[in-house]
């Protein structure tokens, strides 16, 4: 009986087995059907798509007042993409070829598929708002331009991040590209995507030192400043050795001492605080904003090794790996203006379909804070500081610590900087700047590449753009 059981049971079990196999495979196979015919549907549909994208004539991109600063027109079975003013805008609002372009940067290259993407009955894609103001922007390019070297200017609400105005120069004609463009911009010294290009930044970096002098209760430190230091067997001097004497932080930024600096950051602050202060600004990132991703440099390749003294030095001067883009400057100063508090840049103000009370967003951008950087009490100590040092140069350049700007007479905060890019060439001169200094409203910064001046060289501009944003 048992064994006529156990047979029985046998039976069973690989009745069961086939079954369930045929069960599998015949699912397998459905699955597998399936799968093949939706690959193909997806196909067909984004051929489809693709059919209809070429009927969609790529949207607008206009300032905050509207003002369109990129339109596409039709070019044959192509677009082509015009801009009220080419040269002040196409490196930094994009540039293209052609909706399939590989040659396609900035929004058009971000903002591809809302460009391209039409609501019913429309035949163009979405319009981008900037907060870009058009004047103001052909204003701040044509003051670049004058430098006649690679540079880059940036104007930016110091208290949401807002971008008014960002240019940079070598520029290329976005309406006329010609087939070897990359090229010859490259063989002026320009880049295609200036922001992934930083470069040093010299004294405007001590801004971030002397948050980590005023934290650490070091502001009435004095150094005995005779023009030069020698560190690691090294010689660290001062820009002409000029001799400051016994200084602290107020003196040793208004004089922009390299020796204040280099012994402060060396002695007291290490490379550990050093790169603390590096992180908090956001120094050494890919930061990815809603106008291109911003590159600056903290080590090089961003990879930590150990500095030697010297090392540590020059890095509290803004020498040695540090870089850094006019993005990056500006957000330093808009750190300090703001009370500690780093706001988020952004340049797109909000991407539509349709016009006027038929407008359907696909997004509006809200100002955003990106992080405490450090407290109120130091920023409005260094913001002081700055301040001096503003009326100080501005009184060297017009006769009077303060300038007239929207009808009011305004001071300037600021700090120069004049990096050393190699013996065989002149300077990376900078001004990052705040105004008006007690109340910041906007920040300017600008540089200027392989310059023969100093930082303090660019004040007369900065003055002239404080002038033309605030009127």
């Amino acid at each position: 009986m048992k064994d006529y059981r156990s047979k029985r049971i046998q039976i069973i079990s690989v009745a069961t087995l086939v079954i369930a196999g045929v069960m599998i495979l015949s699912i397998l196979w459905t699955t597998i059907r399936n799968t093949s015919h939706d690959e193909e549907y997806a196909y067909r549909q984004k051929e489809e798509l693709i059919s209809k994208d070429k009927e969609v004539l790529c949207g607008d991109i206009i300032d905050e007042n509207g003002t369109v600063i990129a339109s596409a027109e039709k070019d044959g079975e192509k677009q082509k993409i015009q801009y009220e003013d080419p040269y002040a805008y196409t490196l930094f609002v994009g540039i293209t070829e052609g909706k399939d372009s590989p040659e396609t940067y900035g929004l058009y290259e971000m903002y591809r598929d809302e460009l391209y993407s039409a609501g019913e009955g429309e035949k163009k894609g979405a319009t981008i708002q900037m907060s870009i103001n058009s004047e103001l922007q052909k204003y701040a390019y044509q003051l670049l331009k004058k430098q006649d070297k690679r540079g880059s200017v940036i104007v930016m609400d110091a208290k949401s991040g807002e971008i008014k105005a960002c240019a940079f120069t070598p520029s290329v004609n976005g309406n006329d590209l010609s087939e070897d463009w990359k090229e010859k911009l490259s063989d002026d010294g320009g880049f295609i995507k200036p922001l992934l290009n930083p470069v040093v930044p010299g004294s405007i970096y001590k801004i971030t030192t002397s948050v980590g002098i005023l934290e650490e209760g070091l502001e009435n430190e004095v150094i005995n400043d005779n023009g030069s230091t020698q560190i690691d067997g090294a010689v660290l001097r001062n820009s002409g050795s000029a001799v400051y004497g016994p200084i602290s932080l107020s003196k040793g930024f208004l004089h922009s001492s390299n020796v204040y600096f280099g012994t402060m950051g060396q002695k007291y602050l290490k490379q550990d605080k050093l790169e603390d202060l590096a992180n908090r600004f956001l120094i050494g990132k890919n930061l990815k904003l809603d106008f291109g991703t911003v590159s600056s440099r903290f080590y090089d390749n961003n990879k930590k090794k150990d500095f030697s003294e010297i090392q540590t030095a020059w890095t509290s001067i803004g020498q040695n790996e540090v870089r850094l883009t006019i993005v990056n400057a500006a957000m330093l100063a808009q750190t300090i203006a703001n009370d500690g508090i780093m706001m988020k840049p952004y340049a797109v103000r909000s991407i539509y379909h349709g016009k006027g009370k038929d407008k359907t967003y696909e997004m509006q951008t809200k100002a955003q804070e990106y992080k405490k950087v450090t407290d109120k009490e130091t920023a409005r100590k260094l913001r002081s500081i700055m301040k001096a040092t503003g009326e100080h140069y501005t009184k060297q350049k017009t006769g009077k610590s303060t300038i007239k700007a929207g009808g009011r007479e305004i001071t300037i905060g600021l700090k120069t900087g004049t990096g050393e890019i190699g013996s065989d060439k002149n300077n990376s001169i900078w001004i990052a700047s705040m105004a008006p200094a007690d109340d910041p409203e906007y920040i300017i910064a600008m540089n200027v590449y392989d310059s023969e001046g100093a930082g303090k060289s660019l004040l007369g501009d900065i003055i002239s753009l404080y002038q033309q944003t605030m009127k």
